[in-house]
C-alpha cells in the first residue's frame, strides 16, 4: 500500500524528520557526556511517536472514526503536535544541560579562593564569570523562545552554540582542580611554617627580653649592694 501525502503533509514531515533528527544528535552527546537519560526527553518523542501514528493511522485508513471530510485537518493537527514535542524535547534538554555545567563551574570555584582562581583559572574572571551572568538571562529569553506558537530552528541553533561553549568551560574548569588543589595545600603548607617561624621569632624576643630584664635586676643589685658598701 502506498502513502500518498499532499504538499503540506510532505513539509510536515519534512519538519518533522529534521527536528527529529537534531534531537537524537543532542540526546546521544547527553547520554554520552553526562552517562545518564533525561526522561522528559523521552516522553517528549513518545509523545511526537504517538501524534505521528495517529496522522498515518487516517492516511492508511485504519481510523474510522474520523469523519472523511475532517480527516486532511486531523492528519495535519497532528503532524504539527508532533513536531511541536520534539521542538519542546530540544529546549528542556539544553536546559538541563545548562543547569549541570552552570552548578559544576559555581560548585568548583566556591571550592577556592580568589588568588588561586586568578593564578590557575586566568579566563575565570576575564570570561567565564560574566558568561555565566549573561547565560542566565538568556535561557530566560531561550524559554520563552519554547513557545511552540513562534517556532524557529535558528533559536534551537543558537542555543546549541551557547551549551557548547558553556560545557567547553566546564571542562576546562574541571581541568584545572588537580592544580588548585595543589595550589591551595601549599599555599597552606606556607602560612603554616610562616606562622610556626614568627611563633619561634616571638618566643625568642621574649626569652631576651627576659634575659634582659634578670640582667637588668642583677645589675641593679650589684649597684645597690656597691653602694651600700
Amino acid at each position: 500500500m502506498v502513502v500518498e501525502l499532499d504538499e503540506k503533509e510532505s513539509e510536515h514531515i519534512r519538519t518533522i524528520l529534521s527536528y527529529y533528527m537534531e534531537f537524537k544528535r543532542l540526546t546521544l552527546h547527553f547520554e554520552e557526556r553526562y552517562n545518564t537519560t533525561f526522561p522528559p526527553a523521552v516522553i517528549g518523542t513518545r509523545d511526537a511517536l504517538d501524534h505521528l501514528m495517529r496522522s498515518f493511522q487516517v492516511k492508511m485508513g485504519i481510523n474510522g472514526s474520523i469523519p472523511k471530510d475532517k480527516e486532511s485537518e486531523y492528519v495535519i493537527s497532528n503532524l504539527i503536535a508532533s513536531q511541536n514535542h520534539i521542538y519542546r524535547a530540544m529546549f528542556e534538554l539544553l536546559d538541563v544541560m545548562t543547569a549541570i555545567n552552570r552548578k559544576k563551574i559555581t560548585d568548583i570555584v566556591s571550592e577556592y579562593s580568589n588568588e588561586t582562581l586568578t593564578v590557575h583559572i586566568p579566563l575565570y574572571y576575564a570570561e567565564i564569570r560574566q558568561f555565566l551572568i549573561l547565560m542566565e538571562k538568556k535561557v530566560e529569553d531561550y524559554r520563552r523562545l519554547k513557545d511552540i506558537a513562534n517556532i524557529d530552528m535558528d533559536d534551537v541553533d543558537a542555543y546549541i552554540e551557547e551549551v557548547k561553549k558553556l560545557e567547553n568551560y566546564a571542562t576546562y574548569v574541571e581541568s584545572c582542580v588537580p592544580q588548585m588543589a595543589e595550589y591551595e595545600k601549599e599555599s597552606k603548607r606556607m602560612i603554616s611554617q610562616n606562622l610556626t617561624a614568627i611563633e619561634h621569632e616571638l618566643n625568642s624576643s621574649r626569652r631576651l627580653n627576659y634575659v634582659l630584664g634578670a640582667l637588668t635586676v642583677i645589675s641593679l643589685l650589684f649597684a645597690v649592694f656597691g653602694f651600700l658598701g
